[in-house]
This record gives C-alpha cells, sequence and structure tokens, in this order.
C-alpha cells in the first residue's frame, strides 16, 4: 500500500513536471511571426535624412567658397614673395618664405580639421537618425506582434513576411521631420 502510494505520487509529480515542460515546448514550437525592414532603403528616403544632407551640402559649398578665397589669397602672396625674391636681403627673404609656409601649413591644418568635424557631424546625426528609426521599426513591430525583425539585405528566400519599412519610413517622417546638425560646426566657414 505503502510502495502504491509513493508510485502514484511520482507518477503525478511527473505529469505536472513533465507536463508543464510539454506545454512550454507546444509554446516553444508555435511559429514565429517574421518581419523584415530595409534599414539602407530608411536612411535613404527620410526626410530627416536628406534635410541634413542638404544642411551639410549647404555648409560645405560655405566652408569651400572659405577656403577658395584663403588659397586665392595665399597664391597671390607667394606671386608676391616670388616678385620680392631678387630685392630685399636673402635673411628677409627666408623670413618671409617661412612665415608663408606657415601660413599654408595653417591653412592645411584647417581643411582637414573641417573635414574631419563635417564627418563627425554627419556621422553623429545619422546615428542619431537610425536610433529613431530602430524605436520606430520596434514598435510597428509590437503593434503588429512580429517576434523577429530581420534586415532585409540578409534574406535569401522568404515566404509570408511582412515588410515593415514603409510603415517605419512614415512614422520616422512623422516624428523627425527635420533634423539639425550635429556638432560643433559654428565658425566652420569664417
Amino acid at each position: 500500500m505503502k510502495f502504491l502510494r509513493s508510485a502514484m505520487v511520482a507518477v503525478a509529480v511527473a505529469l505536472v513536471v513533465f507536463g508543464g515542460g510539454l506545454a512550454a515546448a507546444q509554446d516553444a514550437a508555435a511559429p514565429a511571426v517574421v518581419a523584415v525592414v530595409n534599414l539602407q532603403r530608411i536612411m535613404t528616403e527620410a526626410k530627416s535624412v536628406v534635410s541634413a544632407r542638404e544642411q551639410l551640402q549647404e555648409l560645405s559649398a560655405r566652408v569651400q567658397q572659405d577656403i577658395a578665397e584663403r588659397e586665392n589669397k595665399l597664391r597671390e602672396e607667394d606671386q608676391q614673395l616670388q616678385q620680392q625674391r631678387s630685392i630685399v636681403a636673402a635673411d628677409v627673404f627666408a623670413q618671409r618664405v617661412q612665415e608663408f609656409q606657415g601660413r599654408a601649413a595653417e591653412l592645411q591644418q584647417r581643411v582637414r580639421s573641417i573635414r574631419q568635424t563635417l564627418d563627425e557631424a554627419l556621422e553623429g546625426t545619422m546615428s542619431r537618425i537610425r536610433g529613431f528609426a530602430l524605436e520606430e521599426i520596434a514598435k510597428v513591430a509590437d503593434e503588429r506582434g512580429v517576434d523577429v525583425v530581420l534586415a532585409q539585405s540578409q534574406i535569401v528566400v522568404a515566404r509570408n513576411v511582412l515588410d515593415l519599412t514603409q510603415q517605419a519610413l512614415d512614422r520616422l517622417n512623422e516624428r523627425v521631420p527635420t533634423v539639425t546638425i550635429s556638432g560643433q560646426l559654428e565658425g566652420l566657414s569664417e
């Protein structure tokens, strides 16, 4: 009797433990809802990205004009310096050449610094926009009951897959229609 009671308890425990495991296994076997998104398209077509690129082009044009003016001044100065070669003393000429080379080097350094600043500003801005895009993709996925979102570029073959790209793009455009380029851009075109 005691053995039979112990056996029944063991069977009951096994059913509870393994039966719960079977239910969990059945839940885990349910097909996942998979969606794809073309993040590259979003990062190309988003209004905020277009806005950032337009700002960058405008700023680059102003900076390029400023640099061209400075380069022209240096060319004129170089021509004047070459004309003075035979007129002034050798040590004075050498001093002027050294000063000129210093100004030319400063301009080259300024150009490198400006390019780096513009690149960092664009990269920071795109990173912010990408973060907003990912947030909108996550919201759309959650609302549509999607379990997994994959990059469209990584899919070779798929059946019955939801494409969240347009909906996420529309939401991103609504949330962030324009953006200001981030970074230390003040004074670049002075």
